[in-house]
């Protein structure tokens, strides 16, 4: 018997609906979602084709594993703002330069270039643009962070993964205000909260600009396709948007630590394209072409 559209529900009720033999909660869950609803509320008007499933992320090993695309058009220049949103878990010994992210030119220059990079030996998130060999950055020490981010000056490592989700991932938000020539352009934010100490910072002039046509996660796209510092570790869910996010859309992505896309948060205003990673490399939305995947293993939760 199927359950009523409005009234009383009780656990007996959704026992028999599901066929379960618990009287628990915790213990009904969605083929789709693997989530055990909230309350009895979340039962009525039901349907499984609301829910994403995610159960893979991308995993490289740091020996030469990349997704990237070289020569296509992406639908953005550095003139525009620019957010990155995805999630990330390390699974290196620390110590190590590893990129978790970067566009270029159309022909990869490392003179105009966008890049999201750890640097292990400083223990410090690095957010860079290149315009023409000049660069705007900031740096952001985790350490100096760590109320934030709860990595000590040990370094961001396997060991030492900081405040992250059950499955060890973080979320990070990197931001670009392009009319904004001081280096305070540069934002990033760790599950959601902005970092405040920065080191380091460089203005850069960016008066001129160039269009983009590259571009990978965990790796830094140049013409060579065996960079040694490309990201070791787990990566989901990565959106792009040629605009700033706002704090309420970034914490919407967070999404209190479940990984999901910007579609499935409602956060699709100016999406330029998003990488669910579910065992492809595959842009599920808008501009951003499809990746190639060079040498990552698309794991199972």
């Amino acid at each position: 018997m199927a359950l009523q559209s409005n009234g009383s529900i009780s656990i007996s009720d959704v026992k028999t609906e599901l066929g379960s033999s618990s009287y628990s909660l915790t213990s009904l869950s969605t083929s789709a979602s693997k989530t055990a609803p909230h309350g009895l509320k979340e039962f009525y008007g039901y349907t499984h084709s609301t829910l994403v499933d995610n159960d893979y992320y991308w995993k490289g090993d740091g020996v030469n594993d990349t997704l990237r695309n070289s020569g296509s058009s992406i639908g953005w220049n550095t003139s525009t703002d620019l957010s990155w949103s995805g999630w990330y878990r390390i699974d290196s010994g620390g110590g190590a330069v590893e990129q978790l992210g970067s566009i270029s030119t159309s022909t990869p220059s490392g003179s105009n270039q966008v890049f999201l990079q750890f640097h292990g030996g400083f223990n410090r998130i690095f957010l860079r643009v290149r315009v023409n060999g000049t660069f705007g950055q900031r740096q952001y020490p985790l350490h100096d962070n760590s109320s934030i981010t709860g990595v000590s000056s040990a370094g961001w490592k396997s060991t030492n993964r900081g405040n992250v989700n059950s499955d060890g991932f973080a979320h990070f938000t990197f931001t670009y205000d392009a009319s904004d020539t001081s280096s305070n352009a540069f934002q990033f934010y760790w599950n959601g909260a902005q970092l405040t100490s920065s080191v380091n910072n460089q203005s850069g002039t960016r008066s001129s600009s160039w269009t983009a046509g590259s571009f990978a996660i965990a790796d830094i796209i140049s013409s060579t396709t065996n960079n040694p510092n490309v990201f070791q570790g787990g990566v989901d869910q990565v959106s792009m948007y040629d605009k700033v996010l706002s704090q309420s859309e970034i914490t919407a992505l967070y999404n209190s630590g479940t990984p999901i896309t910007g579609t499935d948060a409602s956060v699709t205003s100016n999406l330029l394209g998003e990488y669910r990673l579910e065992n492809n490399a595959n842009n599920s939305a808008s501009t951003f072409p499809n990746l190639t995947n060079t040498g990552g293993t698309f794991t199972s939760y």
